[in-house]
């Protein structure tokens, strides 16, 4: 019989008697315990600065929120809801009392001024009249300026209007001055639209309740915590399993752990800076082709929107780190990550409903991000394979 050999195994070290080192059961329930309490020390710690940072943190968390006023003031289009005395306007249109109305008639369509002329200002406006009207009102003002001497000789502008008029503005700008213009020509049949001409995101973010300010403190003090704890978390927990890994596993935990953390803040920052602004743009606009007014967000929802598709999308970079791990430990291949393309895709899209919020253009990016770094991840492999088989015949 083949006696014991003193050899260790290839991936363990011996102690300085040429021994193994071992640790009793006890030691290592021990060893969990203090694990177990340095992080929730950290957390202690970390929550009561972010709770203490409170206002600087929601000032960080508004950045996104400064592109939201320059949508607000994109010009919004006539809705049928605009026309709040459409039967009044109709009347005074067909009878024409002033050269602003009769210059509306004559670039008024042809279908719209044959309804004016059988319209009964006795009978409310039918609804294809007023359709008729916001069209055509949409593009007259979309058209040259409506502002002449003439024109609006008998009209009292606002001082507003007078510095648009002063600034000669064009595109969308003098769409938005016609409209103005407009407002204030008719200000008992059109109804005024809601614009901030200060934006501020302070003002725009609100509560509904006493108490829901403070519960909302309280989470985004825990989730800005955690944030910070987590590296501290990650590093007590990599020394108590650390020992117990192998030279190859430990030769991959650090550099894995480094490129994941750094790719986990590069998605987040992602999100935060480039996707967020235009998210919160399509937020709007979809809200505005549904005809509601968005005047105001609760801070809840609207941190809970920030904070949770950044967490998915720094989480989503995580995949090329995932998947070439697999690859170099043998689990997965290049033409395997080649054959799941197909399987990819649809994950991705599935990951995008659960990873963001229910608004369709940010599950959407989500999807084009993993694609994304899955193809860079199916490189990846390729050239983790090719380098093995490069040092194969070197060897």
């Amino acid at each position: 019989m083949a006696e014991p050999s003193d050899t260790p195994p290839p991936d363990q070290e011996p102690d300085e008697e040429g021994e193994l080192e071992t640790k009793p059961f006890l030691d290592h329930l021990e060893d969990l315990r203090w694990t177990l309490l340095k992080s929730l020390a950290a957390l202690f710690v970390t929550i009561s600065v972010a709770f203490y940072g409170l206002p600087w943190l929601m000032a960080a968390l508004e950045w996104p929120l400064h592109g939201v006023g320059d949508v607000l003031r994109e010009p919004v289009p006539f809705a049928t809801r605009d026309l709040r005395h459409a039967g009044d306007l109709a009347a005074k249109l067909k009878n024409p009392p002033d050269v602003l109305s009769h210059y509306l008639i004559e670039h008024f369509s042809v279908g719209t001024q044959k309804q004016l002329q059988t319209y009964d200002p006795a009978e409310p406006a039918a609804k294809a009249l007023r359709s008729a009207l916001v069209d055509d009102l949409n593009r007259i003002t979309e058209g040259e300026c409506l502002y002449t001497p003439e024109r609006f000789a008998n009209i009292k502008l606002t001082d507003e209007a007078l510095e648009w008029l002063q600034q000669k503005p064009g595109g969308k700008d003098l769409i938005r001055l016609n409209r103005l213009l407009l407002e204030e020509a008719y200000p008992l049949e059109i109804a005024k639209l809601k614009e901030p001409n200060d934006f501020e995101p302070g003002k725009f973010l609100n509560t509904i309740g006493p108490g829901e300010v403070f519960i909302f403190s309280i989470k985004l003090a825990v989730y800005a915590g955690t944030l910070l704890a987590l590296p501290f978390i990650l590093y007590y927990i990599g020394q108590f399993i650390l020992p117990a890994l192998t030279r190859r596993e430990k030769r991959y935990l650090w550099p894995a752990f480094t490129i994941g953390g750094g790719l986990f803040f590069l998605g987040a920052g992602f999100c935060f800076f480039w996707i967020m602004p235009r998210a919160l743009a399509v937020s709007i606009a979809w809200a505005r082709w549904m005809h509601v007014d968005v005047t105001f967000w609760r801070v809840g929802e609207y941190v809970a929107f920030v904070t949770g598709f950044m967490l998915g999308m720094g989480l989503a970079f995580e995949t090329p780190v995932v998947l070439l791990s697999l690859v170099k430990m043998g689990v997965l291949s290049h033409a395997g990550l080649k054959k799941g393309r197909r399987f990819w895709i649809v994950f991705a899209l599935v990951a995008g409903a659960l990873l963001t919020t229910p608004e369709v253009f940010t599950q959407l990016v989500m999807a084009v991000v993993l694609c994304a770094l899955y193809e860079l991840s199916v490189w990846g492999a390729w050239l983790i394979e090719r380098r093995e088989r490069a040092a194969e015949k070197a060897d």
